[in-house]
């Protein structure tokens, strides 16, 4: 496909593809029959939403449509060539960026702005949508659907700058960028919106609204009608990374071996070990998760009670779970505050100066178990599993407000939140 398109624009075949991205790149992700009363928005870079295109799909105020990664990857390259992440960013939010690349992007967005103004005979956009600023495909698009008067938002999916060294890493790599070009970015907390303040790539706070987590409006209804009397036997870890520069690969490794050696001891338990998806797809969590079982001489598949899940819903998960296992993750606040027992692998290596500014939540880490070696962590497993969790109300206040401090409000409004402020950023000018 990518010398397909490269050939056309070569021919100047430019109504053909204008064409195509009319009647076959662009899908509808609506549930509802179109309708001139609702608001249309297109999402950028479907495959990177977490859960918003299906919360919007149904919503009766929206037409939704969106755009798969292939495509706008195809002609990003066909126009800048084939750069590495990092570099292909550098130069999206460059203050001067090379001359070769302001005529490529020129000779980019021109064509963008011709297609957009085709699109919009057919489907009139209110807003181009990314779930991130840093898919450097999205920027061109952005920018060139602002020069048509088409809001570009962000739906900023990277809220959890939840310690010290995230939070300076993140800060100090926007620095370096020219400011956001787009309308607004809706972000699920304060936090986020202090680190882009401070890093100037936004200089005006207007162009920030603090929203809340629009999936935990599903967590929220779950839990209401959720029979917890009727939870199912089941414990999951929520994995992470083997090796990062937020804690040591013994970690990781100690955390597993345990997990799958009570497993073992437990068989008429069901144990669930969820890897992130962008994890699974990378072939060292497997090399290491396999390495730590080789140390145990443990044959995983001879352990019938121990699945590992790449596609389960991780809420389905904590609902059903009597407890839950996780470190620098969503899941952990997500789990307490449906209030079950949750476990922190916070084991001694982390509590050194060398890890301290690299642990999430730290402040918040008396709402759960902290196991501080794979004995301790063992006894917890086996008191948890055993024992009825009772969460004492200083607990379950301190939970509720570490969620909220990431998460926004548990109040099953934030989709309507975003609802609201499309309509007032629609309606503004």
């Amino acid at each position: 496909m990518f010398f397909l398109f490269k050939i056309l624009l070569q021919l100047k075949q430019i109504r053909l593809i204008i064409f195509l991205f009319k009647y076959f790149f662009i899908k509808k992700q609506s549930t509802h029959k179109t309708s001139k009363l609702r608001m249309n928005v297109l999402l950028l870079t479907i495959e990177k939403f977490r859960g918003e295109q299906k919360i919007l799909s149904n919503n009766e105020n929206i037409n939704l449509f969106s755009i798969s990664e292939k495509w706008l990857n195809i002609f990003y390259k066909i126009f800048y060539g084939k750069h590495k992440i990092n570099e292909a960013l550098k130069k999206a939010y460059s203050k001067n960026p090379p001359k070769w690349y302001v005529k490529r992007q020129k000779n980019y967005q021109d064509l963008l702005e011709r297609i957009f103004s085709e699109l919009n005979q057919k489907y009139n956009f209110d807003f181009v949508v990314s779930a991130d600023f840093r898919y450097y495909s999205n920027v061109d698009w952005g920018r060139a659907a602002e020069k048509k008067n088409i809001k570009w938002i962000i739906f900023y999916r990277e809220n959890l700058f939840a310690c010290k060294n995230m939070y300076d890493i993140v800060k100090n790599r926007h620095k370096k960028w020219d400011e956001f070009p787009g309308t607004k970015i809706l972000v699920h907390n304060k936090v986020s919106k202090k680190m882009l303040l401070e890093s100037n790539f936004i200089k005006n706070s207007s162009q920030i609204k603090v929203l809340g987590c629009m999936r935990m409006d599903s967590l929220h209804k779950k839990n209401k009608y959720y029979n917890k009397s009727e939870s199912e036997n089941i414990i999951t870890l929520f994995s992470f990374a083997p090796e990062t520069n937020r804690h040591p690969l013994s970690v990781f490794i100690k955390t597993h071996q345990t997990f799958v050696m009570f497993a073992k001891q437990n068989p008429d338990v069901k144990f669930i070990i969820k890897p992130k998806n962008e994890i699974k797809k990378k072939t060292h969590w497997d090399f290491y998760f396999e390495k730590s079982l080789k140390e145990l001489s443990i044959n995983i598949k001879k352990i019938n009670n121990i699945k590992i899940i790449t596609n389960e819903d991780a809420h389905n998960l904590i609902l059903k779970s009597k407890f839950t296992i996780g470190l620098n993750s969503s899941t952990v606040l997500e789990s307490a505050i449906i209030n079950i027992p949750v476990i922190v692998p916070y084991f001694s290596e982390l509590r050194t100066k060398e890890w301290e500014d690299m642990i999430y939540f730290k402040e918040f880490l008396d709402c759960f178990d902290t196991p501080s070696t794979s004995q301790e962590f063992l006894k917890i497993m086996e008191m948890r599993l055993k024992e009825k969790y009772k969460i004492t109300k200083y607990v379950k206040e301190k939970r509720i407000k570490l969620f909220e401090s990431y998460m926004g409000k548990f109040d099953q409004k934030i989709t309507d939140r975003y609802i609201r402020e499309l309509r007032l950023l629609k309606n503004a000018y």
